[in-house]
């Protein structure tokens, strides 16, 4: 390795409690390509080697270790919680199952490594920005919530003045992690075209917001919480947005119709320690473009699959590919 590959890798220091548990752990780690793993038996270990290396851009961490250590340490996990990008790890007794807790998330194998690696820390060719809807009718309304977004580098925004123009605006092919919208422009549209707006964003963050009298101030609700200016950007963009991963945005309408279907993963590369990779299952809603249906096993967005549904007369596999997962 040339020392620009080195330099160009993102440096990710591994502190696990004993070898047997690094193993089970690099089974995922060696993965990932464009990181340089260091890896530790204990926090002084850590220490130690950090005020010789740098330090690192990101942790993780058995749950063992922080369990087993004392109250000091704790209050310096926190610290480095608060820090870095971290993820708290632990596996099952039959070494066949990992889980983590990602800043509120948990996810196990690799649905959770994924997440925090590609999601996390984008690789080279994928798309940093995080894309934001604004809908607003009034121009300087629109102007000044924009120039709150500009703060924050790495966020691009789709200005929209009506749910119309929204609806036909938005791309098929593009991924967006929030909403902004105007709380004068939502009460002007027909109950209508509300639902139709309500439908489509109910799984993204959204912020209602408005400008108050002096018309450089703005106020917002989001998540039961009341904000006022920056306050409410910065909760919004990088307490929620940043952490969310972005969707695409389904344009057909859901319908909830349950079919009995046959899945089969066998032709997939997935390694999430479950042997049986056909197995019988049913669609929780479907729509012109695709179906969500309950999966027991561990896939993540790209996996390939066949899928027989039971009530159609044509029992031709047809061949799907997984665009979302929402973990259990």
């Amino acid at each position: 390795m040339t020392q620009e590959e080195s330099l160009e890798k993102k440096k990710i220091a591994v502190i696990v409690p004993s070898k047997e548990s690094l193993e089970i752990y690099n089974t995922f780690l060696s993965r990932y390509e464009n990181f340089s793993f260091r890896n530790y038996f204990s926090i002084d270990e850590f220490n130690e080697d950090a005020a010789v290396s740098g330090g690192c851009d990101g942790f993780i961490i058995d749950w063992k270790i922080i369990l087993n250590s004392c109250s000091q340490e704790k209050e310096y996990f926190k610290y480095l919680l608060k820090l870095f990008p971290a993820i708290r790890v632990t596996h099952s007794l039959d070494k066949k199952e990992i889980s983590g807790d990602f800043r509120g998330r948990m996810l196990k194998d690799r649905q959770l490594f994924d997440y925090f690696f590609c999601e996390i820390f984008p690789g080279p060719g994928k798309k940093e920005n995080k894309s934001i809807i604004l809908l607003a009718e009034n121009y300087e309304c629109r102007a000044l919530y924009e120039s709150y977004l500009r703060n924050y580098p790495g966020i691009s925004c789709l200005g929209c003045s009506s749910i119309k123009e929204f609806a036909n605006s938005v791309s098929k092919n593009s991924n967006y992690s929030g909403f902004i919208i105007d709380v004068e422009t939502i009460m002007k549209e027909s109950p209508e075209d509300r639902s139709v707006l309500h439908e489509l964003i109910e799984r993204f963050p959204t912020v209602y917001i408005s400008r108050l009298e002096g018309k450089k101030h703005v106020k917002g609700e989001v998540r039961d919480k009341n904000l006022h200016d920056r306050e409410l950007f910065d909760y919004f963009v990088n307490d929620i947005c940043i952490h969310f991963i972005p969707r695409g945005i389904r344009k057909k309408k859901r319908q909830s119709i349950y079919l009995n279907v046959y899945v089969d993963f066998s032709s997939s590369q997935i390694n999430n320690g479950h042997k049986e990779k056909r197995f019988r299952t049913n669609t929780l809603d479907v729509t012109e473009e695709g179906a969500f249906i309950a999966c027991a096993i561990a896939v993540q967005r790209g996996d390939k699959y066949h899928l027989v549904i039971n009530e159609l007369k044509d029992h031709t596999p047809i061949e799907c590919t997984v665009m979302w997962v929402q973990p259990w």
